[in-house]
């Protein structure tokens, strides 16, 4: 299992298209895309994200974490989340990376 940055073409495998300016990291396992998480630039905010196939080992989580906070970390501006609702780690996920809960569903950070 490898986790590098996205490329063009893993947006593309994953989404279909690249529906906003985005920078992201994937899990890679043999050529298969496992996880991605990332930023899309919307046209009055930032926008967290992250996506995991169903399977995906808590150690993969962990490390897309770790290379998730580092592109928070490099972002200026306020970054918004919208925490999942079937994934119960997700609020304190959100929490240990700095988010704060502004409400419902929608977390910021910065």
């Amino acid at each position: 299992m490898t986790v590098r940055y996205a490329t063009r073409d893993d947006l593309v495998r994953w989404f279909g298209d690249v529906p906003a300016t985005m920078r992201a990291i994937v899990s890679d396992v043999n050529g298969e895309l496992q996880a991605i998480a990332g930023l899309a630039t919307m046209r009055d905010h930032v926008q967290a994200f992250s996506f995991y196939r169903p399977g995906t080992l808590a150690s993969t989580k962990a490390r897309m974490a770790l290379w998730f906070a580092q592109m928070l970390r490099e972002t200026a501006g306020p970054v918004f989340a919208l925490c999942s609702e079937t994934e119960p780690t997700a609020p304190g996920l959100l929490v240990r990376m700095g988010f704060t809960n502004r409400g419902n569903r929608v977390w910021c950070y910065g």
